[in-house]
């Protein structure tokens, strides 16, 4: 464990009592150019968009228009629990994803890119150096609910 990340953990639970380890919001949410902000070097961050290493993850195909898609995800992040939408614009949505223990906020950003076909994704802790593979576990288990809709959706007559 490094001394960053200890420090980091200990300021988050000295703060835990009056206002939970939300942090702020980072700036460069969003997208620029049609790309999510990177991921940066730790490994507390997941992304469709990065190129290799921790962070990478694979886009997945874009198999619904992209109204259809995107109400999907915001139906399938509404029923998770500790998940509150922030924004929905159209081909984007950020959410805020809270851990159940010590409140820890983390970042998900989904960007559905119609003109490429491709649903790209992003999720980041806010706060500490390390995350417990949380984001990685989180966008499969979005990944998969998402799946499931649409797969139900095909089949229903």
């Amino acid at each position: 464990m490094t001394l960053r990340k200890i420090w980091s953990t200990i300021l988050c639970m000295a703060t835990l009592g009056l206002a939970g380890c939300a942090g702020e919001p980072p700036s460069g949410l969003g997208l620029t150019d049609g790309r999510l902000a990177p991921c940066p070097d730790s490994p507390n961050c997941v992304s469709s968009q990065a190129e290799s290493g921790y962070a990478s993850m694979e886009p997945i195909p874009l198999t619904l228009p992209a109204e259809e898609a995107q109400a999907v995800f915001v139906a399938t992040l509404q029923g998770m629990e500790r998940m509150e939408i922030v924004s929905v614009m159209p081909g984007y949505i950020h959410a805020e994803a809270t851990s159940g223990i010590f409140g820890f906020v983390d970042d998900v950003e989904i960007a559905i890119d119609e003109a490429e076909g491709v649903i790209d994704y992003r999720s980041a802790s806010r706060m500490g150096y390390g995350d417990m593979n949380a984001n990685r576990e989180r966008m499969v288990e979005i990944l998969g609910k998402y799946e499931e809709a649409v797969s139900a959706q095909a089949v229903a007559p």
